[in-house]
């Protein structure tokens, strides 16, 4: 049988139900009986490795849990992450972006009720997820309903449905219903050895324009010490114009070395920033477009390459460019980097 190592941050997968209040409870000693087909599919090892709510994760964290899946890389065939919902898509980004050259399938799964509850998504979703974690798919994924989904391309989109997650720029790896379906021509291939890269500096920020927003955020942003400034643009890139606005803050602080990387507030779609005049002055003031960069994935991201000591153009290349499959250039941008 294949061994597949479950590791366990937290998430109301695995909470008990305090005074009417959701709470980290246990997890391990119930396992077993709680759901027993585990052991048909795989020999399974679970690790404590935190019990925290996701609302509390930090970077920190995910260097944590990359480092506690490097070390056990080479012993098991897959890895399953449990994780709360809130910040799946986050650390699932920061684990594309830090284990690199991967050759085994990392899933994150978790539930949108507790495991013990009646009714609760949390048995089907993780016994698909270690049905998955035996399988051929060399990258980190997020398997949550019904759907398989690269890590880097999900976002959670409900707070009440069971299939809390979508993909909305990327088709799904893989179904699973009676059958599992996957797709392997939509998956990376391991390119060079596996390495763990750590590191995330969190000295980024969201900032979202929206009618009447005060452009000199941007600057105070940067005052604050913030190195990357992540703009949620309107549409396919447009910024508010008129009289400076937007284009006037964003030449201000790129002058100070601090990048601003532009994404869509839409759901679906990317930024074409040259198509309206908001998007071309947000391009001539220097702003990076981030193509369809998730907002989730557009901040890890951010942190990853700052971590990794980029700063200047590099950095401002890197965030426009495919380095792990997290977005799609366009037809004149450049390839995707290991």
């Amino acid at each position: 049988m294949k061994r597949i190592h479950l590791v366990h941050t937290g998430g109301t997968l695995g909470m008990t139900e305090v005074e009417g209040t959701l709470q980290p409870g246990p997890f391990l000693a119930r396992l077993a009986s709680d759901v027993p087909e585990l052991s048909r599919l795989a020999t399974v090892d679970v690790e404590i490795l935190m019990n925290k709510d996701s609302t509390e994760m930090v970077p920190a964290d995910w260097d944590r849990i990359g480092g506690a899946l490097a070390a056990k890389m080479a012993d098991y065939d897959g890895f399953v992450v449990i994780h709360g919902t809130d910040t799946m898509a986050h650390t699932a980004a920061a684990l594309s972006f830090s284990l690199r050259g991967l050759e085994k399938p990392v899933v994150l799964t978790g539930s949108q009720r507790p495991l013990r509850a009646i009714p609760t998504d949390g048995r089907t979703n993780l016994v698909a997820a270690v049905d998955l974690a035996r399988r051929n798919i060399p990258e980190v994924t997020i398997f949550f309903g019904r759907q398989l989904l690269r890590g880097n391309r999900a976002r959670k989109v409900s707070a009440e449905r069971y299939d809390a997650f979508e993909s909305p720029n990327y088709p799904p790896l893989g179904r699973v219903g009676l059958d599992v379906d996957l797709h392997p021509d939509l998956m990376r291939r391991p390119r060079g050895p596996f390495r763990h890269l750590p590191g995330f500096d969190p000295a980024v920020c969201y900032l979202p324009c929206w009618p009447g927003a005060d452009a000199t955020a941007v600057e105070r942003a940067a005052d604050a010490g913030v190195k990357v400034v992540v703009l949620g643009a309107y549409g396919v890139g447009n910024v508010p114009a008129a009289g400076g606005g937007w284009p006037a803050a964003i030449r201000k602080v790129t002058k100070r070395g601090v990048v601003a990387l532009l994404v869509s507030q839409c759901g679906h779609g990317g930024v074409r920033p040259h198509l309206y005049e908001g998007g071309r002055a947000a391009l001539s003031a220097g702003a990076v477009p981030g193509h369809d960069l998730t907002v989730e994935t557009a901040v890890v991201k951010a942190m990853h390459c700052l971590g990794r000591g980029m700063a200047g153009e590099a950095l401002r290349e890197a965030l426009g460019k495919n380095l792990v499959g997290e977005l799609t250039p366009e037809p004149t941008g450049g390839g995707a980097v290991a």
